[in-house]
């Protein structure tokens, strides 16, 4: 049922797999139409998730990679690949506790039963253990608050079995275990032309500024950390001093890891409460020509070193290439990720599952995703002073502290080998 229709959908007759669709408003079915996907041999299932109508399957013409799609109403959207490793006969659709499950007998003759979830955006790795396998896969439903499936046996057992799931659906925290703050200065010095603080020619290499204060402590939840950039610029004219902090660290995984059973992640967001790093911790210059007196900066400021209140904040979500504790390399990759919330929730899904979950992928050589780094970095839109030129006062270097990893998974049940339906 889907916006007070009931919908059907299937793939044609006598040898025609383009797939059709049709509604039904109570008292008549409305015209066929064509136009889900590319096709299928089988059919697709369907299903009612998050206010659109889904449909899965597996290709034409020999094709036993699954696709899906969705309707809002008035159209489908272009089918995507990416359910799991491929079936057969396809997969049968139902949604329990706020995500979409499918569940499938395996391609090329693999009659083992897995199973995959899907948040919206993404459909989980697939996860084999439905009973003891089946030659045409499951059917799923859900009664009284667990998924069931239903399916005939494997290699000629026509018996009928069953089996229900109850998720066991977990969040850990996860909290920095180690870090390490990188720190480039940039001088530009001029000739003094008259004075020694008047005029042009200010020469800021005859001034040093002090080091940025460590963070502390080096693990748990009271973890902080300074990271982004700014620029000194002296009497509207000269460039004095440019700098870029990154703050890299990496999390704990051993609350995750020794939870027993098998673990599968649905969503994985870094989170951290981002705020102005304070005056005593931001920039300090000790000037020395004609005397000697501190400087104490403002990190949030505008081009005229005013206060200015960051609303989008200053740090991006960066991934260092190599561990900077031990290797000199300060290198960063070139990964994006999607921010949840400004100043301070990024969504790591997909990064920290291949890196607890390495068997899940091929390697880089392999045609794999792209290396996956050491740890987490935050940093600010600049990453090098060299891409500053210091021509006016602009900062945006922040402290974020609180931070954490929240992995949220199923733990999976032990696999269930099946068991007889009573006859009717």
């Amino acid at each position: 049922m889907f916006q007070n229709r009931l919908y059907a959908a299937w793939s044609g007759a006598n040898g025609d797999q383009r797939m059709f669709w049709s509604s039904f408003d109570g008292q008549n079915w409305s015209p066929q139409q064509v136009g889900i996907g590319g096709g299928s041999a089988s059919g697709p299932s369907l299903a009612v998730f998050q206010n659109r109508l889904y449909a899965a399957w597996s290709g034409a013409n020999g094709d036993q990679r699954m696709f899906w799609s969705s309707f809002d109403g008035q159209n489908w959207s272009p089918q995507q690949v990416g359910i799991g490793g491929g079936s057969a006969s396809g997969p049968s659709l139902a949604v329990f506790q706020n995500r979409l499950y499918a569940a499938w007998s395996g391609a090329n003759g693999d009659q083992r039963m897995f199973w995959s979830s899907f948040d919206g955006q993404n459909w989980s790795p697939q996860q084999v253990g439905i009973g003891g396998g089946s030659a045409s896969g499951p059917s799923l439903a859900v009664f009284q608050n667990r998924l069931y499936a239903a399916w005939s046996g494997a290699n000629g057992d026509q018996r009928m079995f069953w089996s229900s799931f109850d998720v066991d659906r977990r969040t850990v925290v996860l909290r920095v275990n180690n870090w390490i703050a990188d720190w480039k200065l940039r001088s530009f010095s001029d000739v003094p032309l008259i004075g020694t603080f008047t005029g042009r020619g200010i020469d800021c290499s005859r001034g040093f500024q002090l080091p940025p204060s460590a963070a502390m402590p080096t693990s748990g939840p009271n973890v902080v950390g300074d990271a982004g950039w700014g620029q000194v610029e002296i009497n509207n004219s000269d460039s004095c001093q440019s700098w870029v902090r990154i703050f890299a660290f990496d999390f704990d995984v051993q609350p995750f890891k020794s939870i027993p059973g098998v673990k599968q992640i649905e969503k994985v967001e870094l989170s951290y409460k981002e705020g102005e790093t304070p005056l005593n911790s931001c920039h300090t210059l000790i000037w020395t020509q004609g005397g000697t007196f501190a400087e104490n900066l403002r990190c949030w400021t505008n081009g005229q070193g005013d206060p200015e209140e960051k609303t989008e904040g200053c740090l991006y979500l960066r991934v260092p290439s190599v561990n900077w504790a031990v290797q000199p390399d300060r290198s960063l990759l070139d990964l994006a990720f999607h921010k949840v919330e400004v100043r301070g929730r990024w969504d790591v899904t997909d990064l920290f599952r291949r890196r607890v979950e390495p068997g899940l992928t091929p390697p880089p050589e392999l045609g794999g995703p792209a290396p996956q780094g050491w740890g987490f970095a935050l940093a600010g839109v600049f990453t090098d002073t060299s891409q500053l030129d210091a021509r006016d006062n602009t900062r945006c270097t922040s402290r974020a502290g609180d931070i954490a990893l929240e992995v949220s998974f199923v733990v999976v049940p032990p696999q269930s080998g099946g068991v007889p339906a009573p006859p009717r």
